[in-house]
């Protein structure tokens, strides 16, 4: 946990800014009160797709990473452009839609 605060902060402190969408539960979190430190932006998915997606996906830009540790501890790193444009792609919609 302390590993990931600090990662989160020097990331921000490099002036990378991230969007992030989040399940609605993680709203009761405190996300929000930290976004303009940590240099992001967060949107929630509306409170009937709560538990639907499981997963994280990190779009870099160069590569997608895809983790899951719901039922399993699994990464996959991707590098390839056309998989980069295609999370892009869906990121942005589902980011404009929500």
């Amino acid at each position: 946990k302390e590993f990931f605060s600090s990662f989160l902060q020097r990331r921000a402190d490099r002036g990378i800014h991230t969007r992030l969408i989040l399940d609605s539960k993680s709203k009761k979190r405190g996300h929000q009160e930290k976004n303009k430190q940590l240099n992001r932006e967060v949107k929630f998915l509306p409170p009937e797709y709560q538990g639907a997606y499981t997963s994280e996906v990190y779009i870099m830009p160069r590569k997608v990473i895809f983790i899951a540790e719901k039922k399993e501890l699994l990464a996959v790193e991707i590098e390839s452009m056309d998989i980069v444009e295609a999370q892009q792609f869906l990121f942005n919609f589902l980011w404009n839609h929500i």
